[in-house]
């Protein structure tokens, strides 16, 4: 019931990548956009946890102060075990392909870290995605989706031909970002509320003095 047509993009602009990469420069990034692909759902356990509690506070204006406390906790969660994975997947590239092909395959270390950025943003895009269902906005995300497919189909088209698989992992990076934008410009606007991106360390604060029971606590 919950699946969005931010979903949907997703998996279309991964699966247009994949037959440009592959037709273009064989299988140099195969490996590591299925990486990027399994590392998306590591944050559905999260949002599936959340989404019912969501779906019912955004329903009428009265809960949104509430719903604006659970996207906010939800956002700060987001950007700390995502910007751990980040950094780690980042740093250790080179002994998580070398574990996985048993070489140092330079061209897939090179792709996998810039992946590694639109897998970040993909966390906080489900966040958003979910978001505007729980507020009644889905007919928007569909125009969001549509745009952000087009953006992705054009930028292959023009540069993955002169620049390959760098020019596809920048552009998912890229088309992350302007979902990112879009989903987050309409929540804004709906709820005439700007979210905190910069105090996601007090939330990880309250995880280790709450153990964990970070929605429980006031």
């Amino acid at each position: 019931h919950y699946v969005t047509s931010l979903n949907v993009f997703s998996h279309k602009t991964n699966d247009i990548e994949s037959t440009m990469i592959f037709d273009l420069i064989n299988t140099i990034t195969s490996l590591t956009y299925k990486i990027h692909e399994k590392l998306n759902v590591l944050d559905a356990y999260l949002m599936n946890s959340l989404l019912p509690i969501m779906a019912q506070l955004g329903r009428q204006k009265k809960d949104w102060p509430q719903f604006k406390k659970i996207f906010q906790t939800g956002l700060d969660i987001l950007i700390l075990s995502g910007g751990i994975l980040t950094t780690g997947v980042f740093l250790f590239t080179p002994l998580i392909i070398r574990l996985l092909t048993g070489d140092y395959l330079t061209d897939e270390i090179l792709s996998l870290r810039i992946l590694i950025f639109a897998t970040f943003i993909s966390f906080l895009n489900h966040l958003a995605g979910y978001s505007i269902i729980a507020l009644r906005q889905q007919h928007k995300s569909f125009f969001i989706a549509a745009l952000a497919l087009a953006f992705n189909l054009v930028l292959n088209l023009i540069f993955i031909p002169l620049y390959s698989f760098k020019a596809a992992a920048v552009i998912t990076v890229l088309t992350e970002a302007l979902v990112l934008f879009l989903s987050f410009k309409v929540i804004m606007q709906k709820l005439n509320w700007r979210p905190k991106f910069l105090q996601f360390w007090q939330t990880g604060l309250q995880i280790l003095q709450t153990k964990g029971k970070i929605f429980f606590h006031d």
